[in-house]
């Protein structure tokens, strides 16, 4: 499992995902508000903290979040069979890929259309490109192990 590279790549991608837990994805400074936008909420920075949006605002993201995890982790653990670990991996892009859009569909457009205010994108907006990246990378490398082993199913 260890040896091959695609668990390195699934691996690299679980941390990433850990660590956008610890990074806000941006912040928002206005006239009167200042609060940072993150996987687990919104964090009113201001002086006269005013709660601009619900607690529930950013369940949809923690929820693509944690499903294209729990998928990561899934692949990583299902390394013996590979057609599975292929249409899992399918499934986590286009979950990531649906993440990403709502990621930046709140930070676009809601927030920026509602309150007026510019985002400031911070470094766990970027968390989600590089584990669509590493997916990518991941999907790639399996597919490469399935051709690899069934053209050894041709030859025996």
């Amino acid at each position: 499992m260890i040896q091959r590279i695609q668990s390195l790549y699934l691996a690299l991608a679980l941390i990433v995902c850990g660590l956008s837990f610890f990074f806000p994805y941006a912040s928002y400074l206005g006239d009167t508000a200042y609060f940072q936008l993150s996987l687990t909420g919104f964090k009113d920075l201001s002086p006269d903290p005013t709660p601009a949006f619900s607690s529930y605002f950013t369940l949809p993201l923690l929820g693509f979040h944690l499903v294209v995890s729990f998928l990561i982790l899934y692949v990583l653990a299902a390394y013996k069979n590979r057609t599975k670990q292929l249409q899992f991996m399918r499934f986590a892009l286009l979950l990531c890929i649906l993440y990403i859009g709502v990621l930046f569909f709140y930070t676009n457009f809601l927030i920026e259309k509602n309150l007026g205010i510019v985002s400031q994108y911070k470094l766990g907006s970027y968390f989600p490109l590089i584990i669509l990246a590493l997916i990518i990378l991941a999907n790639r490398a399996i597919g490469k192990d399935d051709k690899l082993v069934r053209s050894m199913d041709r030859l025996r």
